[in-house]
């Protein structure tokens, strides 16, 4: 059996609205899917805010991607949130739906983690 591929990425970097992160894994039919983990990490001052975990078979596709997880700020900044996804999907982006506000530099940062 073939070793997993890992991946460890950052998708989105301190940023607040209008962001989307894509990335695209080729699936290796051979190998497990074993899911990912999405980190959300909220910068100091952040009041509200909402990122957007979507997926679909293709990184270029132009329609309206499949939700997996909708992430939604709540609580005191700075925080961290940790969502899981499982699945073997093609592409997964990370997408700012509602922009980050509060405090000076609203901002969220997001990583994917996981093995194909």
């Amino acid at each position: 059996m073939a070793q997993p591929s890992v991946v460890d990425r950052v998708m989105l970097n301190a940023v607040s609205v209008d962001e989307t992160a894509v990335t695209f894994e080729a699936v290796d039919s051979a190998t497990p899917q074993q899911g990912f983990h999405h980190h959300i990490k909220w910068a100091t001052g952040v009041t509200s805010g909402v990122v957007e975990v979507e997926c679909a078979d293709d990184a270029d596709y132009a329609g309206t991607w499949a939700p997996m997880a909708t992430v939604t700020f709540s609580g005191t900044a700075p925080k961290q949130d940790y969502v899981y996804t499982p699945g073997r999907p093609r592409a997964i982006r990370h997408r700012i739906s509602t922009v980050v506000a509060g405090g000076a530099t609203p901002s969220v940062s997001t990583r994917l983690v996981g093995a194909l």
